[in-house]
């Protein structure tokens, strides 16, 4: 009887053990290939659809005639950790838009377009650029980001600095960032509410 009792044991824990093992293995595969493909998909627009003013390369203005106008962007910019990048990585059309006195095109388009893509923080920021839409299917899900009181206290000083966190409470993904920030209510005191 009790050489009975220890086969049904050893039985019962390869069973166990073989669930375990198949459970896992099917854990390890990733996403299923439907999801996986329309997530390649966007990952692939994300990268090949830069606004056409990235395609070129970036044309460095003179500072001052952009401060001569903007004195509240000049005190805005000259305190900040980007001091030193030039207004021309981030804003396209500066001709134009002296060419017009800063008027608008038409009532609908600007004389100066204000990059949304993220090439140009890409000239300096390459690594974080690269990580943006780059996904690990083998990582798992953190803890710490998916419970009210689980939040990392550091999570929440790396987003501080993102206009759509503090608007919206929102952690979206790195890819919006720089849209968020430009369309969010609350971005440099309001200028681009919706």
């Amino acid at each position: 009887m009790g050489t009975s009792n220890w086969k049904r044991a050893a039985l019962g824990l390869a069973a166990f053990c073989g669930l375990l093992w198949s459970t896992s293995g099917a854990l390890a595969k990733g996403p299923e290939a439907g999801y996986a493909k329309q997530q390649d998909t966007t990952i692939s627009q994300i990268k090949g659809n830069l606004a056409k003013s990235a395609e070129g390369k970036v044309k460095l203005v003179d500072v001052n005639n952009c401060y001569s106008c903007h004195k509240d962007i000049k005190e805005f910019h000259m305190g900040s950790k980007h001091a030193s990048v030039n207004c021309g990585y981030c804003h396209t059309g500066a001709d134009e838009h002296l060419k017009n006195d800063g008027k608008p095109l038409a009532p609908t388009q600007a004389s100066i377009v204000t990059r949304t893509d993220h090439a140009p923080c890409a000239t300096c920021h390459q690594e974080q650029f690269n990580t943006f839409a780059n996904m690990n299917y083998d990582s798992g899900a953190k803890l710490e980001k998916a419970t009210m009181r689980g939040v990392s206290p550091m999570f929440d000083k790396l987003m501080a600095p993102h206009g759509f966190t503090k608007e919206h409470a929102e952690p979206r993904s790195h890819i919006f960032m720089t849209m968020d920030h430009l369309i969010v209510d609350r971005a440099y005191g309001g200028r681009f509410q919706m």
